[in-house]
């Protein structure tokens, strides 16, 4: 039975403020100990599948179309910068999503529908963030450390959010490749105006 790895996830416009951040770290020195995630492949993770039965995909697709149909776009706020990882040790750069009850909304959805397919749904609560590099043998993590708490408040952008697309993830010699299966768009908001 072929498989394949997937996610569910939201993707991301350009981000020009935070490219050129990652650009001045990159001239600081941080390139070789960073594995930087390339812009065009940014996105927020709602829901994370992994391998998964090909010949199901066009069923576990339909049931998530008629899902984030049923639930209105949004605006999502990508803010400050951290990591994941202790800070003597840190594993992951990622800058964060405000966390909202219309993402978490998504999660549920996607959690729901995967429940009902026999995925496994992970214990661990939802965080939204973009992963911007995965560390790898930094040798003195304290200026990158500085650097990254002078952004924890710095806002990158807002973005409006009217689809949910699934994801396929291959995993190569030069990181992850991400590619579009299906897109799911999400019910148009309708505004009440008094006339």
């Amino acid at each position: 039975m072929e498989k394949m790895r997937m996610f569910l996830g939201i993707g991301l416009d350009e981000i020009p403020s935070l490219k050129d951040w990652i650009a001045i770290l990159q001239r600081e020195g941080y390139g070789d100990q960073l594995r930087w995630t390339r812009p065009a492949q940014w996105h927020i993770t709602v829901k994370f599948i992994g391998d998964f039965s090909v010949s199901e995909i066009p069923e576990l697709a339909g049931k998530l179309r008629n899902g984030f149909s049923q639930n209105a776009g949004g605006q999502m706020v990508v803010e400050g910068a951290g990591f994941f990882g202790s800070l003597r040790s840190p594993k992951v750069l990622w800058a964060g999503v405000e966390k909202s009850d219309w993402l978490g909304g998504l999660n549920k959805i996607a959690e729901n529908v995967c429940r009902e397919a026999g995925i496994p749904i992970s214990p661990r609560p939802f965080y939204p963030h973009l992963t911007l590099a995965r560390i790898r043998n930094i040798k003195s993590p304290e200026r990158l450390i500085n650097e990254v708490e002078a952004h924890e408040n710095t806002l990158w952008c807002q973005q409006q959010v009217q689809e949910v697309i699934l994801y396929k993830s291959e995993l190569t010699q030069d990181g992850p490749v991400y590619s579009v299966l299906d897109r799911f768009e999400l019910k148009k908001k309708v505004d009440s105006q008094l006339y």
